[in-house]
């Protein structure tokens, strides 16, 4: 029995926990950053801190404690080649919590976690193709708007010509 172990909980139930920090992660990773509440930052921080120094050591055993919590390999791998370069000088403390504010809806602090050196991180790459599918997806779409306008005026110019008939 543990007793004084000391863990900070989200939510009640084990699943919802778990789902919570993993997602976290997973946008922290991608993105490099991530306002939240503080009890959820504090939570973040410590997993991070661990994922990190697993990256850091990089042998067989480490990257599968990495498979377990993040379960994307492009997510690894993207820890792996720019986050730990720039890291890898240090031993812990490899995030940063800055306390925000409140959050206006119920009061809750809001806090922001951050890598503690700069680390720069790809953005995912577009392709110019899909870029001119979209554009003429929307002319089809403003096309598409035109003719119902006009549809729709035609039907309103026959309702009053009806409406002039009858009265007549």
């Amino acid at each position: 029995m543990n007793k004084g172990v000391k863990k900070i909980k989200i939510k009640k139930g084990k699943d919802s926990n778990r789902s919570i920090v993993k997602k976290m992660l997973k946008n922290f990773i991608l993105r490099g950053k991530i306002t939240t509440t503080l009890k959820r930052a504090k939570i973040l921080q410590s997993q991070i801190d661990r994922l990190v120094r697993y990256a850091i050591r990089n042998n067989q055993a480490d990257k599968n404690q990495l498979l377990k919590k993040l379960t994307d390999k492009n997510l690894i791998s993207k820890l792996v080649n720019q986050a730990v370069p720039v890291l890898k000088s240090r031993n812990s403390g490899f995030t940063r919590i800055i306390k925000v504010g409140f959050r206006l809806g119920d009061g809750a602090s809001l806090a922001k976690v951050e890598w503690v050196e700069k680390v720069e991180l790809e953005k995912p790459k577009v392709d110019k193709d899909k870029k001119n599918i979209d554009k003429s997806k929307s002319e089809e779409t403003k096309n598409t708007e035109e003719v119902k306008t006009s549809i729709n005026e035609e039907k309103a110019e026959k309702k009053t010509t009806r409406e002039k008939k009858s009265s007549q």
